[in-house]
């Protein structure tokens, strides 16, 4: 996650949405807008549209959010000013362009909150735009699931589709003309209740001691009532002063996967009132919302044959491993096709027992292989290449070197709310102004701890003489590592480089690949098994000689302090000449804070002991290793039974399981002990069953 200082914006910012993606001069269309502050952070405006004679024309105001909706008719833009939206927030009147409307083309106008079982579509034209056949398709999950067609000559044509089909969820209404061009293109939402679980739990008693036994009862249900045999992942935490989520896996699957962009508490679409969620808050709030970000996730024009489709991917059957054989002149990669791989995974079992699989296949006409495992945990692999019988030199490169562009967030996607504070918004004071969040968390963690009543709970100690022995060497320098900018397990950076085609032969050149900066000219301290390297030629040669592969960890430290922990004498060479050859400079007076600034950093280096460095593979071998799929993680809970209470236990969760199996009626059970404070359990229990219904916690009513 990047945490880089954003560009501000303007104090606020206005954006307009029209249905279905333009405007049409002279024709009425619905616009969605969404207001925002310099953080991202929604703001309530009110505004007014006035036309290029600045006469005003509509009234808009936020209904959630700062998203709302207004009716809009564009003008013919003859004149040299544009139609703005004129928006007042916090006494300050703020002024935006409105999109301009095109000279021809249809809108698209949809109801889908009027009739529970069909969507109402009104198409518009002008009378500049001809007449002609349009169609419409309704899509989910990039299936087709209805179309009609209808010809438009009149400057309105009002129809209804049938819904009733629908899957749950978002759907693309897409409006297209006979070249399969789309004209307009909207999202909706879907909600079929019989297509939803009841998750419902209960407790033997309605409250329970510090450490005492829980015992829960689950049961799931269909709407009608009838009892579901499907298994559900459940997790059961200390309710105090939680920190809210708003996630559920109806909005994440159902709305967040359809959907671009951060939608704070999407969980306020769908919060039930009686027994359906289409009752819940403001369904026209979601039509909004899926106004303001909904997008085309489907390729239109390859789903109507007029462009063509061309599958890149296909369904993983295992753990897939592809690579390269390829021969190295120079900087010159030459592929080595036809050649002879084989494969051998090594890994020891908890009884120290050996399992292995072996696997051969031949290099294709670009010298590239693959093959499919299926396998748990890391594992040795061994991969050799033969051509003709005989061991070549080659390389063998995996294609596992990759580098996703980390996920940047807004100031207002990263904000922490607590449970009894839902939804509330930081003020502009409040936000940090510097380029990370960490007062943001702080202040919500210190909310929690005032909560608790622990920042409270102030105890005046008698004044103590604490006596301990100094620090030794190797524990200054654990400590000095714990403070490192940066680490690497040396092993896996080497397989990193070599998986580029590069082979590292020295120290520099495998600081370099962690970071270009490392490759500074100006020079470094190192620390090679807890001691300290005199900066001197013979110094020099000692951690030069060091063979790459005995490198078991590398820290990395600039701290000031830290380095001139290290310097152990006054002769250092801190300079170069023209020509890159360093001078010597010898200067008893300089201290060594002074001193220390001649260097960029300190690198500790730990090696395998002796006997356990790795040994080099033969010729044409390349010794790596395979991940495999995690292994399954056991819960870790307390049994209070064998155990003495423990005052201290602020365990937040109390009971964790991917996998609850209901019987036959639908009914489970669970047994846990609680912490040593918690009166208040938060219950989180969702399911999807294979043939895709969708089941969440409901309370007791």
């Amino acid at each position: 996650m990047k945490r880089e200082k954003p560009e501000r914006g303007k104090e606020v910012n206005v954006r307009f949405f029209p249905e279905g993606g333009n405007l049409l001069q002279g024709v009425a269309s619905r616009v969605a807008f969404e207001a925002t502050d310099q953080y991202g952070n929604p703001i309530d405006v009110t505004g007014v549209v006035m036309d290029e004679n600045r006469q005003e024309v509509s009234r808009f105001a936020t209904q959630h959010e700062g998203r709302g909706i207004f009716t809009y008719t564009p003008g013919t833009n003859t004149g040299k000013q544009r139609a703005v939206a004129e928006v007042e927030y916090s006494g300050r009147k703020y002024q935006f362009d409105m999109p301009v409307g095109l000279p021809q083309g249809v809108v698209m106008e949809t109801d889908n909150l009027s009739h529970p079982d069909s969507i109402g579509i009104t198409l518009r034209k002008n009378r500049s735009t001809p007449d002609q056949m349009l169609g419409v398709a309704i899509l989910n999950g990039g299936k087709l699931q209805n179309y009609c067609f209808a010809w438009i000559e009149d400057d309105e044509v009002r129809f209804k589709m049938d819904k009733t089909r629908l899957p749950a969820g978002v759907s693309q209404i897409a409006l297209f003309n006979s070249k399969g061009e789309i004209l307009c293109d909207r999202l909706i939402f879907n909600a079929r209740m019989d297509n939803f679980l009841d998750i419902k739990a209960k407790t033997s008693k309605p409250a329970y001691r510090p450490c005492e036994l829980v015992e829960m009862e689950f049961s799931v249900t269909d709407r009608e009532a009838n009892p579901v045999s499907a298994s559900f992942s459940l997790s059961v935490r200390d309710g105090e002063s939680e920190v809210e989520s708003n996630h559920t896996i109806l909005t994440d699957l159902l709305l967040m996967s359809e959907i671009k962009g951060y939608v704070r508490n999407p969980s306020y679409y769908f919060e039930e009132k009686g027994d359906s969620v289409e009752t819940g808050r403001a369904p026209s709030l979601l039509d909004v919302l899926l106004m303001v970000q909904g997008w085309r996730r489907y390729s239109w024009k390859q789903m109507a044959g007029v462009e063509p489709f061309e599958l890149k991917y296909f369904p993983e059957q295992g753990i897939e491993t592809h690579g390269s054989v390829v021969n190295s002149r120079g900087r010159q990669i030459i592929p080595k096709p036809q050649v002879d791989v084989s494969l051998l995974l090594l890994r020891r079992t908890e009884n120290d027992s050996l399992v292995s699989l072996i696997e051969t296949f031949v290099t294709d006409s670009l010298g590239r292989f693959s093959f499919v495992s299926d396998v748990e945990g890391k594992w040795n692999m061994i991969l050799s290449v033969k051509e003709k019988g005989k061991a070549k030199k080659y390389m063998i490169l995996a294609d596992r070197v990759f580098n996703p562009e980390p996920k940047r967030y807004r100031y207002a996607d990263l904000q922490v709310n607590i449970v009894e504070k839902a939804n509330e918004i930081m003020t502009d004071e409040e936000l940090p102004d510097d380029d990370s969040l960490e007062a943001s968390f702080l202040a919500a963690y210190q909310d929690s701890l005032a909560k608790l009543g622990m920042d409270k709970k102030v105890h005046l100690l008698e004044e103590i003489t604490v006596k301990a022995k100094r620090r030794t060497r190797e524990q200054d320098i654990l400590y000095n590592r714990s403070t490192s900018i940066a680490y690497c397990d040396a092993a896996s950076e080497l397989d990193d480089l070599y998986d580029k085609g590069y082979v590292a032969n020295n120290i520099y050149a495998l600081l370099a690949n962690m970071n270009l900066d490392f490759s500074s000219r100006k020079p470094m301290l190192f620390v090679i098994d807890y001691n300290p390297v005199v900066w001197s030629e013979v110094g020099r040669s000692h951690y030069r000689a060091i063979r790459l592969p005995a490198i078991k960890s590398i820290y990395v430290n600039k701290n000031m302090d830290v380095i001139a922990q290290y310097i152990v004498n006054r002769t250092y060479d801190i300079s170069s000449d023209e020509y890159g050859n360093f001078i010597r400079v010898t200067n008893p007076i300089m201290s060594p804070m002074e001193m220390a600034m001649c260097f960029s950093y300190v690198v500790f280096i730990e090696t395998y002991p002796e006997g356990e460095v790795p040994v080099d593979g033969a010729k044409g071998v390349r010794k790596t290793w395979l991940d495999g799929y995690s292994a399954v993680s056991e819960f870790y809970s307390p049994d209070y039974s064998m155990l003495p209470p423990a005052p201290d236990d602020y365990r937040r969760t109390l009971y964790w399981n991917p996998s609850v199996i209901p019987d036959e009626n639908g009914n489970a059970s669970i047994q846990f002990y609680n912490n040593s404070r918690c009166r208040n359990f938060s219950i989180s229990a969702e399911t999807v069953t294979p043939q895709g219904m969708i089941g969440i916690y409901r309370k007791e009513e």
